[in-house]
């Protein structure tokens, strides 16, 4: 954004003698954030402030007219807002291992092995599995099968 400037001073014959970056370290407030726009909460939160300071042979030489490039939001800031537009990375990397966690979860639980019933009791959402004993009768087979709708 300083780019015009240096550009503006140095073509004029000016010589930068400073170049020092002051960050910031304040965040707009949920109140401030509602009430202010994008503009007014990234000057109120402070990034931090490049001091420039140019110096001349000339005693009387002019400072060129020079304008700052306007500030470009990030995708995160248009998707966030300011106050949460470095949040909003953490959010999206915290889901994605959620999701992960959550599909290693579900794959371990199914892969688990099936209780055992006790005294011929199986746990809530599992029944009594069967097998065939030869002459077309089904008999408990001593597992449990998970309760499943459909095919």
């Amino acid at each position: 954004m300083a780019e015009p400037m240096l550009d503006a001073f140095r073509g004029a014959g000016w010589e930068l003698r400073e170049a020092l970056w002051i960050p910031g370290d304040r965040r707009p407030g949920l109140g401030e954030s509602l009430l202010l726009s994008p503009e007014s909460q990234v000057l109120l939160e402070g990034e931090g402030t490049l001091r420039l300071s140019f110096a001349n042979a000339d005693q009387f030489a002019v400072a060129p007219a020079a304008v700052a490039a306007p500030r470009q939001p990030d995708v995160f800031e248009d998707i966030g807002g300011v106050r949460y537009r470095r949040l909003i990375p953490r959010w999206g990397l915290g889901i994605v291992a959620a999701i992960v966690f959550l599909l290693l979860f579900i794959a371990m639980s199914d892969s688990m092995s099936s209780p055992r019933p006790v005294d011929g009791i199986c746990p809530v959402g599992w029944v009594p599995g069967l097998q065939d004993d030869g002459s077309g009768g089904l008999v408990p087979d001593g597992t449990c099968v998970r309760l499943g709708f459909g095919g």
